[in-house]
């Protein structure tokens, strides 16, 4: 029962964490670039402003309203569910849950800016589409392939490098899930960006801007979840040492997008593929070899 309430105080203070630690990403950015930039409370400051003002309905803003808070709601279930699996019991069926949860909201959230009436966000929407399909996908196989090593379905020590290049996909996809540059193509004119940003207003724009930095947040927590695994046991402990990681890992992530440019739509998926595709072959060797003798 402790532990169950544990998961809940947890997954509670993670909630106001995305708010918090754009906020910090938008300082470490202001820093990197000679600029004194906004107070780390900036973006709760924004959230809340938000929050207070008036929504301006649009054509199709009900179904676009159900997207985004259906998008959230997984997002929090995909949380609980991860914070579980840290905590309390290390099944990788929880895991896989806690990322079945987490690509459902993404492609959630991918859907959202279809849905709104504006040919900006609409083409923003089908590049980000096009950007996930390799993405997730590629997400599903390295966390299979970690989980089958780390449970024991293959022999060390000829799975190391497959186990290694599996984590590497894995930190690689989470970080084109956070669609921080220079996979943020969605957004890659003013024009796309302002599709959605300019038809959502009030509550439901801080909702959407809640939805994105959640998925940031989660990106990060898979890896996490994964490594905590690995090198910890269940119990109180985890959420210590998972909070400060998570921190380090969003400065890391930030720091990567101030200083990387962004790349083209026509080259994104392509460019993905030729790094995903020796990565994942690498992985599956080394698993089929730690098969064959295990």
């Amino acid at each position: 029962m402790f532990e169950i309430i544990l998961v809940g105080i947890v997954s509670a203070v993670m909630l106001i964490l995305p708010l918090l630690l754009d906020g910090l990403e938008r300082k470490v950015k202001a820093t990197i670039q000679t600029r004194i930039g906004p107070p780390v409370t900036q973006t709760l400051y924004d959230f809340l402003k938000l929050m207070g003002k008036e929504v301006k309905p649009f054509t199709g803003s009900a179904l676009a309203t159900y997207m985004v808070l259906l998008t959230i709601i997984l997002q929090l279930s995909s949380l609980i569910a991860l914070n579980y699996f840290i905590i309390v019991e290390r099944s990788f069926q929880i895991l896989f849950t806690g990322l079945a949860l987490f690509l459902v909201a993404q492609a959630s959230s991918t859907m959202t800016p279809l849905l709104v009436p504006n040919p900006f966000s609409q083409i923003g929407g089908y590049r980000e589409v096009v950007v996930s399909l390799v993405n997730e996908f590629t997400m599903i196989i390295s966390v299979g392939v970690i989980s089958f090593i780390l449970g024991g379905g293959a022999a060390y020590p000829y799975t190391y490098i497959g186990l290694l290049s599996a984590m590497i996909t894995l930190f690689v996809t989470s970080y084109v899930s956070t669609g921080r540059p220079p996979f943020d193509i969605a957004e890659a004119e003013v024009e796309l960006a302002s599709g959605v940003f300019v038809e959502f207003s009030g509550p439901l724009l801080a909702a959407y801007v809640y939805a994105l930095l959640s998925r940031r947040l989660l990106a990060k927590m898979v890896p996490l979840a994964i490594i905590l695994q690995a090198l910890t046991s269940p119990g109180l402990l985890t959420p210590l040492i998972l909070l400060p990681l998570i921190i380090v890992m969003w400065v890391i992530y930030g720091v990567a997008a101030t200083v990387v440019g962004r790349t083209r739509i026509d080259l994104a998926p392509a460019s993905l593929l030729k790094l995903y595709i020796p990565l994942m072959a690498l992985s599956i060797t080394g698993l089929l070899i730690g098969v064959y003798y295990a």
